[in-house]
């Protein structure tokens, strides 16, 4: 689970200031995400329910690993290979 936090931090946040920018995305206080970035914290039902509504198209990938881009259900890597592939086509 923390290494898909981590994947959606990488993907969504400026690496200079990631935990404020989070808990401006999201409402979560900055100091809770670095905790669980930093494997301090487990994260909880905040942060899981945070980043489903923020990003519902990562709700199933987060709790999961699993995809089904056909349902719109993706995860950060499967987006960038997506925007990268849409890049090359035009």
């Amino acid at each position: 689970m923390r290494e898909r936090i981590l994947a959606v931090v990488a993907a969504k946040t400026e690496p200079h200031r990631k935990f404020k920018q989070l808990e401006e995305l999201t409402g979560v206080k900055a100091a809770s995400w670095k905790a669980v970035c930093e494997g301090r914290q487990r994260a909880n039902e905040e942060h899981l329910t945070a980043i489903a509504s923020r990003w519902p198209e990562y709700s199933l990938w987060l709790l999961t690993g699993r995809v089904a881009p056909g349902d719109g259900q993706i995860s950060p890597e499967v987006e960038q290979f997506q925007v990268l592939e849409k890049r090359l086509r035009s």
